[in-house]
């Protein structure tokens, strides 16, 4: 499939559209939608210089990214998909990268390997993602042809393209309000029954690993992060791949979800189980202390650090975790604190 230059998409708008329905979101600390956006200027990976002026009267979906992430990934997909979809020149796209290391190298062939007719912008001083206070990545928005912002939205909830698309779809004059609301309702009903259904395959699961019947809850959690990227149901699919003994199974569905900012205590648990298994004693330490980090029930991440130290012939070290574990589970207050925090103490 070819893609026009994003460069020739223009949009004049003759007024403005109001964005009913639109999800609340906490994606920016400076700005707000309705609010005039921060004056920038910003290169892109081709060597072109992109500002406020560049755009008067043009509709802009701009998006925060970090290329390695997969849920940034999954960001520039919609929006190469969204803009496929409006080759009449109605529209303009903008990636920002606020990945320090990224150079215009690695841009550039990232934006040619996933097909991206855009070349990513980069932002290394951080002054574009300073002036928006742009509190996560990935974050969307869309800016219209009076430089206002008029939506935004951070991470990649269920549902995010079809939202996201509704809504470039609306600025754009190719949805009636009625239509917009029509189609966001008609979206919200469907996503309501997924997510009852999401939840029942998913406590199934859970008490089929209770019960050890892993291959069984395997097979539904396997297709279910297929359908939509979770780190709980990939933590709790970790596990019963670790327990079957498959560590490659279990560091594939682990591993894209490690670093996320928003991974819960449960996956940093199991990856420190899963780095155990495969003798990554730094990593196991890492996540395994994150975990106790931020678990409010610390003892199985505090049992598993002792069993690391204790397999690194640190008994004292292992003692105290084994104690603080105890103290946990039979709900005892500690006489002290001991810190397992710092891997020299």
């Amino acid at each position: 499939m070819s893609h026009k230059p994003v460069s020739c998409a223009v949009l004049m708008l003759s007024g403005l559209v109001t964005f009913a329905g639109a999800e609340p979101a906490e994606g920016l600390r400076n700005v707000s939608a309705g609010d005039p956006f921060p004056s920038f200027s910003v290169q892109t990976a081709d060597g072109q210089v992109v500002g406020t002026g560049d755009l008067q009267g043009k509709t802009l979906l701009l998006v925060f990214v970090r290329p390695g992430q997969p849920s940034s990934q999954e960001v520039l997909s919609t929006a190469q998909e969204i803009l496929s979809g409006n080759e009449g020149g109605e529209l303009r796209v903008l990636a920002v990268s606020t990945d320090k290391e990224a150079k215009p190298g690695f841009l550039t062939a990232f934006a040619k390997e996933h097909g991206l007719s855009f070349s990513p912008a980069m932002d290394p001083q951080r002054k574009l993602y300073g002036d928006c206070g742009v509190v996560v990545v990935p974050t969307a928005l869309l800016i219209d042809g009076k430089n206002n912002l008029r939506y935004e939205q951070p991470q990649v909830p269920p549902g995010y393209a079809t939202r996201l698309r509704l809504n470039t779809e609306l600025l754009l004059g190719k949805l009636s309000q009625d239509q917009f609301n029509a189609r966001l309702a008609e979206m919200t009903t469907r996503k309501s029954k997924e997510e009852v259904s999401r939840r029942r395959r998913l406590g199934l699961a859970r008490r089929l690993a209770e019960d050890e019947q892993l291959a069984e809850a395997v097979a539904i959690l396997a297709p279910l992060l297929s359908e939509h990227a979770s780190p709980r149901v990939a933590a709790l699919l970790g596990e019963c791949h670790l327990r079957l003994g498959q560590m490659t199974e279990a560091a594939d569905c682990l591993r894209p979800y490690a670093d996320l900012p928003s991974a819960p205590p449960g996956l940093k648990l199991v990856l420190g189980r899963l780095e155990v298994g495969q003798g990554n004693d730094e990593r196991a330490e890492k996540y395994l202390l994150e975990a106790i980090e931020r678990a409010p029930r610390k003892g199985p991440a505090l049992f598993e650090l002792g069993r690391l130290y204790e397999r690194r012939q640190e008994p004292s070290r292992a003692l105290r975790c084994y104690r603080r574990a105890l103290e946990e589970i039979y709900g005892v207050e500690p006489t002290r604190a001991p810190t397992v925090a710092s891997p020299g103490a």
